[in-house]
């Protein structure tokens, strides 16, 4: 089918990147029947080009208008059109009459959109390459610690650029279970895990250390990096308890994982960080035990992603010094364990589901295929009509050849016949190969983009699974800790019951997710046995 025989590019200012995308659109085949008119009275367009192939640019650039085969026109006023179309005529004969056809613009749109399967099919590949150690460059996890009050919801708020977790100023804990989000950092999957405050007020710290064991699935199979959060020129006895709890929690290996996060960096005022903790023992200690690894927030400046993106400068360095790995210990690798079972169960229950919806894709992949081999079969009869038409027009016009008297006459209209009928043979030719190539071409895009369809349900499927598997993990893990403590709490003797402090539970979260995970009976004798040690 013809498109066009020419094209009139109208243009006003200079635009390099406008010629790319048109290169990109109609392909480079477009250059030899397009003319690049300058105009002067952008009145005339609507006037005089209604009927006309026209698209419209904004460049004047007549070093880049010239790579349009017809060269420029200038246009100022409309008495010049005839002038303009005797301009056309000329590049019509170079390209022998024949037009942009709805072929060629069909073959860039195809190979615009192969590139762009090609793109995304390497990405998968290398995001299939990364191996199963950890989720890839995209995926970081981190988990924020901390006492009551000192920001750490905030502070999630900033790393996400988003209000994803409540935050107030108060000195009870806003966030009373363990919160788990995700955001988008420059093309970079970040999650953030919220924990509780640490000797909330309201809250004593069994329920509180309850809920730092749903933080292990939550991170499972482990966080890439511990940020202790801790609030600048307020560092009492209870901040002191609140690291030694979270090292007495998570172990001495955790240190290497554990990045000191403080935050009300405004009080500084000018003051270096260095300069304000040279006089604060403890602060000094605090940090060097996590390896001198420290970074500083303003909670207030949200909008300066520059202090997210130094945090996770800070975070990948310490990542690439412990080998590319993230934190793990018995209780993540258990949680991860019962989390995949969980998961591989739901997977299992939506067999018939996940077979419908590939079966579904298949179907809309062949319904695709067959359209376009019935578009190609329908151009083929009528390239077949149009030979044997053609055919019977070379047959008539040499009988009519053969009639005329003057042999010499004769002679050259017999030439010019045949080289006429050799060259539609080629042309027709030309377009079966043509017509070919275009069907499998199209063909390996559909089988392309077919692929990446069920890669991306795959993966979908694969998250909604885990999401839930984690959800019902959790949910179990609440009801067997609650049971565990109701019994434990029934033979204590009643003046233990009141004993809620963290010398008296000591490494209750270590214990209580080995129980949990295996029995909630061993969970149930080692706080007994704790409280007859004391």
């Amino acid at each position: 089918m013809c498109f066009s025989s020419s094209f009139l590019a109208l243009r006003s200012l200079t635009n390099t990147k406008q010629n790319c995308r048109r290169s990109s659109l109609f392909s480079s085949r477009i250059n030899k029947h397009a003319i690049t008119v300058i105009i002067k009275d952008k009145n005339i367009i609507s006037r005089l080009f209604s009927n006309m192939n026209i698209f419209h640019s904004s460049s004047t650039n007549v070093e880049t208008s010239q790579l349009f085969g017809g060269g420029v026109f200038v246009l100022e006023r409309s008495t010049q059109i005839a002038s303009l179309l005797q301009d056309v005529e000329p590049m019509r004969q170079e390209n022998s009459g024949r037009c942009y056809t709805t072929f060629m613009y069909l073959q860039a749109q195809i190979e615009r959109e192969r590139n762009k399967h090609r793109a995304e099919i390497e990405k998968l590949r290398r995001s299939a390459a990364a191996g199963v150690t950890h989720s890839g460059d995209d995926d970081l996890r981190i988990v924020l610690l901390g006492k009551t009050g000192v920001g750490k919801s905030a502070s999630g708020n900033t790393i996400l650029r988003r209000d994803a977790f409540k935050s107030t100023i108060t000195s009870r804990s806003v966030t009373r279970e363990c919160q788990k989000e995700t955001s988008e950092y420059k093309k970079r999957k970040i999650t953030v895990i919220d924990t509780p405050g640490l000797f909330d007020t309201a809250v004593d710290n069994v329920e509180t250390r309850k809920e730092l064991v749903k933080c292990v699935s939550m991170a499972a199979p482990g966080p890439h990096v511990f940020l202790q959060v801790l609030q600048l020129g307020r560092f009492t006895q209870e901040e002191k308890d609140a690291v030694k709890m979270i090292q007495e929690t998570f172990g001495d290996k955790s240190r290497m994982y554990t990045m000191v996060l403080f935050t009300r960096g405004d009080d500084l005022k000018g003051t270096t960080f260095e300069d304000f903790i040279k006089d604060d023992d403890n602060l000094q200690s605090i940090v060097r035990q996590c390896g001198n690894r420290y970074h500083v927030f303003n909670n207030n400046e949200t909008k300066d992603h520059s202090q997210v993106s130094g945090l996770l400068d800070k975070i990948d360095r310490m990542v690439a010094t412990n080998g590319d790995s993230f934190y793990t210990n018995e209780m993540f690798q258990l949680a991860e364990k019962n989390i995949k079972e969980e998961q591989e169960r739901i997977m299992k229950e939506k067999e018939e589901e996940i077979k419908r919806k590939e079966e579904e894709l298949k179907a809309i992949y062949e319904a695709e295929t067959e359209k376009m081999k019935k578009e190609n079969r329908r151009e083929g009869k009528e390239m077949q009509r149009e030979l044997r038409r053609r055919e019977k027009d070379f047959k008539t016009r040499e009988e009519e050849i053969k009639k005329e008297t003057d042999e010499n006459l004769q002679k050259e209209l017999q030439r010019k016949l045949e080289e006429q009928q050799k060259e539609f043979e080629q042309e027709n030719k030309r377009k079966e190969k043509a017509l070919e190539e275009q069907q499998q071409n199209f063909i390996r895009y559909l089988e392309e983009k077919h692929e990446i369809e069920k890669q991306n349900l795959k993966d979908i499927i694969q998250k909604e699974t885990r999401e839930q598997a984690e959800c019902d993990y959790l949910q179990k893990l609440d009801d067997e800790v609650s049971k565990a403590l109701q019994h434990a709490e029934k033979k204590l003797p009643s003046r233990s019951k009141r004993a809620r402090d963290w010398s008296f539970y000591g490494t209750f979260v270590g214990a209580a997710a080995g129980g949990l995970i295996g029995s909630g009976e061993d969970l149930v004798e080692w706080i007994i046995s704790k409280q007859f040690d004391k």
